[in-house]
């Protein structure tokens, strides 16, 4: 024999709550369940594919979690990338480069969050002229920015920032008077994120004199070559900008370095539940302590044409999550579920729309 429904579950014979609205779903439509995250500051971009979130922070922001996610369960990892160091200055006497800006650290982890905890994103900014990267951050993964390429002097050029944890060096700057040319930026890291493959925090190139016959370039990942025209680093790659060139006109500083970026990456099966297969109409056991809201109740607000197998139901906390049916909510959030509970309870209603 069929269970009935506890009163802590079901008020008997009315609605329960202050109902605001009851929103009509159609047969031939599915019920999402609640997404896995809130973005709760900033503007992400956000992607699912393959079974797969991909969430990219390029700025600050903040975000909590419906549910706990795990390394085990999720595969949930996250890139942090630091802002790039900016390349160092030409020397004053316009003949030697400066030093390329190192690339930001790459970290690449594996973590699990917790359910309901605001988690804040920081997404560093690349160095100014003579300045090092800011550092970028999520939960307990910091990423330093990467450092300052060196000024040159008059008697010898600036070599390039040191990169450390996975960001590129940048490159020794050009000697006009020994014909010594610049040097490329050395690459940053490899990572790959659903079968998609970039590089990040790649050093900017040295400067060269401006006579010299090839200009040097950023390592991969966007770190500036410090040629004629000193070059920036692209934004959210965490690269190196490139040193001052000596170009004959006037000292020059390094270009600034590239920000830096978060992406959080996660596996999360949305489970989709179909209308139509699981409101199938039955007979209700007898006693039950439930009431069938009709389409003609005025409370009914049909944002879709009511369908022969949809029945209403509306979501109770200690009773299980609305899996099929019109969803109703109160003034305060807090709802109850009028028909049939998942889990623990089986009294499916008999159509009667």
């Amino acid at each position: 024999m069929a269970s009935t429904y506890s009163s802590i579950h079901i008020y008997p014979g009315r609605r329960a709550g202050n109902i605001k609205q009851i929103i009509n779903y159609n047969s031939s439509g599915c019920i999402p369940e609640i997404a896995p995250f809130t973005i709760t500051s900033g503007n992400p971009t956000i992607s699912y594919y393959n079974d797969y979130y991909t969430i990219t922070f390029l700025s600050n922001g903040s975000i909590s979690f419906n549910v706990p996610l795990t390394i085990n369960n999720n595969n949930f990892y996250a890139l942090v990338v630091g802002g790039g160091g900016s390349g160092g200055k030409s020397s004053s006497d316009l003949t030697n480069g400066g030093g390329g800006g190192a690339g930001g650290e790459v970290i690449y982890n594996a973590l699990s969050v917790s359910q309901n905890i605001n988690y804040n994103v920081v997404v560093g900014q690349g160095g100014l002229p003579n300045g090092v990267g800011n550092k970028s951050s999520f939960s307990t993964i910091v990423s330093n920015g990467g450092n300052v390429g060196n000024n040159a002097t008059n008697s010898t050029s600036g070599t390039g920032g040191l990169g450390v944890n996975g960001g590129g060096s940048g490159g020794d700057g050009g000697t006009y008077f020994s014909s010594v040319a610049a040097t490329n930026g050395k690459n940053g890291t490899q990572i790959t994120i659903n079968s998609t493959m970039k590089f990040y925090g790649g050093g900017g190139g040295g400067g060269s004199y401006d006579q010299q016959a090839s200009s040097s370039i950023g390592g991969l990942s966007g770190g500036g070559g410090g040629g004629f025209n000193t070059d920036i680093a692209t934004s959210n790659t965490g690269g190196g900008g490139g040193g001052g060139n000596g170009n004959g006109f006037f000292q020059t500083n390094g270009g600034p370095g590239g920000s830096g970026v978060v992406i959080l990456n996660f596996r999360y099966i949305k489970k989709v539940r179909s209308l139509q297969a699981e409101c199938k109409a039955c007979l209700c056991p007898s006693p039950i302590n439930s009431k069938i809201i009709k389409n003609s109740n005025p409370d009914v607000i049909p944002l879709s044409t009511q369908t022969a197998r949809a029945v209403n139901a509306i979501r109770y906390a200690r009773g299980g999550r609305t899996v099929y049916g019109n969803a109703a909510y109160n003034s305060s959030g807090d709802s109850r579920l009028l028909g049939r509970v998942e889990g623990g309870y089986e009294a499916p209603i008999k159509n009667k729309f």
